[in-house]
């Protein structure tokens, strides 16, 4: 992960970073990462940029919904 990531811990205590991996010596092959959870209890996904506005869109609409 670079250094432009995004790290925040929710109210139920987990750890959410985002950031961007860039696959090295492969131009053009980038994803958008999102790991949540610390040591044995962590998930991770590997988005591609569409899938990570989806993503993005889904959880903004869920949080309006809930305003």
């Amino acid at each position: 992960m670079d250094a432009e990531r995004t790290e925040m811990l929710t109210s139920c205590r987990r750890r959410v970073i985002t950031g961007r991996f860039r696959v090295p010596a492969t131009p053009g092959i980038e994803r958008v990462v999102l790991r949540i959870g610390e040591g044995d209890e962590t998930v991770w996904a590997s988005l591609t940029a569409d899938e990570a506005l989806t993503l993005a869109d889904a959880l903004i609409k869920q949080a309006n919904g809930i305003r």
